[in-house]
């Protein structure tokens, strides 16, 4: 096996194709020298059951490509002239709002009089689960709730068995008790009527008598939604240098994944074309060609005609029945939301949930907080990430009057990974959800590699239950941390550090005093009294 630096790859790539050749050949020959790098074997790590199934390109720290049968760059390369400069990884922040509902809700109060959006009533929201009788969760059952004999609400559970109620979008103009009306869920060519009973986390379980059904090599539909205007060219060019990369790591991932990729592309009214589409295919080498064809021209202003691309993404694709089905809209402009004659994002939005369709939104340079609205309802509504892109700042940004900045108010409670490693590690994510139990699992890394991640995760959820407790009082509280116990080997350690983490975040609050629940108990078995009954269960809360 020899080695090209990727310095040279560009060079390499003018060599190999001889000059007469056509244009349409000298793409073959591109894209066969895409799909040998990204087809070099690769170092995987133990796919056995409970271990990860995490897979790692072979590259040292010049990062080589791996090209077989093409010998070594040698020093005369360097009097060519030089290769272009490459571009770099792009970076991105990911949120997921259904995690962090209450800082989604605190994120819409403080943007309430934003123009060009549809408001939408999210502050009452159920998560339905679906589970087999082992408590497995069910994917791709149809739920149901008639309301009345003309309306019916109905949503398909995602990879993980859930789908979302939001009766405030749902039913907008009536009050429903739900309690009073049965859940249908159909699931292999049976209904089951079930009582809506939710639990104090808004979760209503819906408990099925039969088992749940694995599909061998389970399908995975992915669709990318392009703005393909003048400003999205950096973003374009980057999504086909990885494309290959991505399709390559989720293939290998257990299970035998079977991935096809389409693509909808979309401009504004006036420019070449408003939408065009590539269908879903599996070959992945035809849809590099498509991919690379793709160029970024018009548009000039904002917005742009999403409502459009949307539509067709959602209702024109083929996608495949019971497969994991997954948008990445990739924009830096909200939609046209004064062209009243074609649907508008909120009913396709609602078509996406019924279907399955997870929508994954990516707000690339020059977003707007008026597309993050937007962007955040889509992935919100269907279960998907808000992600953004970043270019080395922290924290939070409007994107307006800030060249390479994209709006994003989710705190800094984020951690910035490559683009592509996002995209699969939400692909990597529903899989796990209808693949064997133990089948894939996340990598368990020693926590204080992940510390940085840890902190943001438990800050973000501190500022959650100060939001809650200052609901109930406006006092200084006093907090309890309880030991965390738990008895899987390959968790102990995490737990440790966590509880160990979580107090020393603690220790720097002002609105609340600490007290260890050892130390706590110790100083009551000397007063001979004990914790139970202490505390007021209506007075407390919980974080989660």
């Amino acid at each position: 096996m020899s080695c090209i630096s990727k310095n040279s790859f560009r060079s390499l790539i003018k060599e190999t194709i001889p000059s007469p050749e056509s244009d349409s050949a000298a793409e073959e020959t591109i894209v066969k020298l895409r799909k040998e790098v990204s087809r070099a074997p690769l170092e995987e790590k133990s796919v056995s059951k409970g271990k990860s199934a995490e897979v790692v390109p072979k590259t040292d720290k010049e990062e080589e490509y791996l090209l077989p049968g093409i010998p070594p760059a040698v020093e005369p390369r360097e009097k060519t002239p030089a290769s272009p400069p490459q571009r770099q990884q792009v970076k991105a922040g990911a949120h997921d709002d259904n995690e962090e509902f209450a800082y989604y809700l605190n994120f819409l109060e403080r943007y309430p009089n934003l123009q060009g959006i549809q408001k939408l009533n999210t502050a009452e929201r159920y998560i339905l689960r679906v589970v087999d009788k082992n408590g497995l969760s069910v994917p791709f059952a149809d739920v149901r709730i008639p309301v009345d004999e003309n309306r019916t609400w109905e949503a398909k559970t995602y990879a993980n068995g859930e789908t979302l109620l939001f009766p405030g979008i749902a039913f907008p103009d009536r009050k429903i008790n739900l309690e009073q009306l049965p859940v249908q869920v159909e699931y292999q060519g049976e209904i089951h009527k079930l009582p809506f009973t939710k639990n104090k986390d808004g979760i209503v379980e819906l408990s099925l008598p039969s088992t749940r059904q694995i599909q061998p090599s389970p399908a995975i539909d992915i669709v990318f939604l392009l703005d393909t205007t003048g400003s999205m060219g950096d973003e374009i060019d980057n999504l086909k240098d990885v494309i290959f990369a991505i399709h390559s790591r989720i293939i290998r991932l257990p299970g035998q994944p079977v991935v096809r990729f389409g693509m909808v592309l979309y401009r504004d009214r006036g420019d070449e074309y408003v939408t065009q589409s590539y269908p879903l295919t599996s070959d992945v080498d035809e849809f590099q060609k498509s991919l690379n064809g793709v160029s970024a021209r018009g548009g000039g202003d904002t917005p742009e005609d999403l409502q459009a691309g949307l539509f067709l993404a959602v209702e024109q694709m083929s996608w495949k029945k019971d497969s994991i089905k997954l948008i990445f809209l990739l924009a830096d402009a909200p939609p046209h939301t004064d062209y009243t004659d074609e649907k508008d994002y909120i009913t396709t939005m609602k078509k996406a949930q019924r279907e399955g369709i997870k929508i994954c939104t990516i707000g690339a340079s020059g977003l707007e907080t008026v597309g993050e609205y937007v962007f955040r309802q889509l992935s919100i509504y269907t279960y998907g990430q808000f992600i953004f892109l970043t270019y080395g700042e922290t924290g939070e940004s409007d994107g307006k009057g800030e060249p390479g900045k994209v709006s994003h108010h989710t705190g800094s409670n984020y951690q910035v990974k490559n683009l592509d490693d996002l995209v699969v590690d939400i692909v990597r994510r529903d899989l796990s959800y209808i693949s064997e139990p133990g089948t894939i699992s996340p990598v368990v890394s020693k926590p204080v590699e992940e510390k940085d991640h840890l902190e943001i995760r438990i800050d973000n959820l501190l500022q959650q239950v100060h939001m809650q407790m200052q609901e109930v009082s406006k006092e200084l509280l006093i907090g309890i941390i309880a030991t965390f116990d738990y008895n899987k080997n390959e968790l102990k350690d995490l737990a440790e550090y966590l509880g160990d983490l979580a107090s020393e975040i603690l220790l720097k609050e002002k609105w609340m005093k600490l007290v260890e629940r050892k130390k706590l108990e110790e100083v009551l078995k000397e007063h001979k009294m004990e914790l139970t009954g202490l505390i007021d269960s209506k007075s407390t809360s919980r974080p989660g």
